[in-house]
């Protein structure tokens, strides 16, 4: 196998190698990073061929690194490490402390449309939102605050129940929703359970794909067809109304994830107070029992 510049080495692409060695296939590592499984295939072969080895022994139940794999593992871990530690001293040293939430698109739309709740007039620091349906590893300060599906199962971080969300089909209010064709996700978007289940479920076509989640709710809006949505965008817009009864196979926990050795930020520790608080404020909304507001 050709060896090309090891220069030409990219962060990102050992990034995508360390998610695939953990998560042990393709498959898994698509639904923890949000890139597709042909995409991550094809980084992986690009990194191997840059090195000049193999790095996988792919078989039926997964990928297993190789002796040089897992060598690279180690180095890759390395500089896992040292990018956070440089992430985390340039906001240190660039002025204000920043805290990052990252959560899904819907869930970032919620935060966002309250976000007078989370950071409020006086407060010394300021808030980057991330948008991401995969997980950001926050045991590795990817992010300081994450909105999950499931209890964190790393004994470096803490995990708080702050919500049940539920989901439904949802279309543009006095329409005839089961005569409408659906409206589904594209690309890397289509990795999220709502987006598989519609995959496997629908009793329809899906005539209408988007990439971004905003668009798959414009269309929605102005009736073209029916979506899958948490009910916490669906019974909060006015132009909608449910198609179909809770999708109990949806309903997901949601949990407040933090690291450990944050608990002595105090800025952390203010927005991460403040967001349970308000998604509290809002449970029956989150859970599917209709309220206002």
């Amino acid at each position: 196998m050709p060896v090309s510049n090891l220069k030409d080495i990219e962060w990102s692409d050992l990034r995508l190698f360390l998610i695939v060695a953990r998560s042990g296939g393709l498959g898994a590592a698509a639904r923890s990073s949000g890139v597709s499984a042909p995409t991550l295939g094809r980084r992986v072969a690009v990194l191997e061929r840059q090195l000049g080895m193999r790095l996988f022994s792919k078989s039926r139940v997964g990928y297993q690194p190789t002796e040089a794999g897992r060598r690279l593992l180690c180095h890759a871990e390395e500089v896992e490490t040292a990018v956070a530690g440089i992430v985390r001293w340039r906001g240190e040293t660039a002025g204000p402390r920043a805290v990052r939430i990252s959560a899904g698109h819907w869930m970032t739309r919620f935060l966002a449309s309250h976000v007078g709740s989370v950071r409020q007039s006086g407060d010394d620091w300021t808030l980057d939102f991330v948008t991401a349906n995969a997980r950001l590893d926050i045991g590795r300060r990817e992010a300081d605050i994450g909105i999950r599906n499931r209890r964190p199962d790393e004994h470096t971080l803490a995990g708080r129940r702050i919500a049940t969300v539920a989901f439904a089909v949802y279309a543009r209010r006095g329409s005839d929703a089961p005569a409408l064709p659906w409206i589904g996700l594209a690309a890397d978007a289509a990795l999220t359970p709502s987006a598989q289940w519609l995959e496997r479920e629908a009793d329809g076509p899906i005539v209408f794909r988007c990439t971004d989640p905003r668009t798959l709710l414009d269309l929605a809006r102005v009736g073209v067809g029916r979506v899958v949505l948490p009910c916490l965008v669906g019974d909060a817009d006015p132009q909608l109304e449910r198609g179909s009864a809770l999708i109990a196979s949806l309903t997901s926990e949601q949990w407040l994830v933090t690291h450990h050795d944050d608990r002595h930020d105090a800025a952390v520790h203010a927005a991460a107070i403040r967001i349970a608080r308000l998604i509290g404020s809002h449970k029956r909304l989150f859970a599917g029992e209709r309220p206002a507001g």
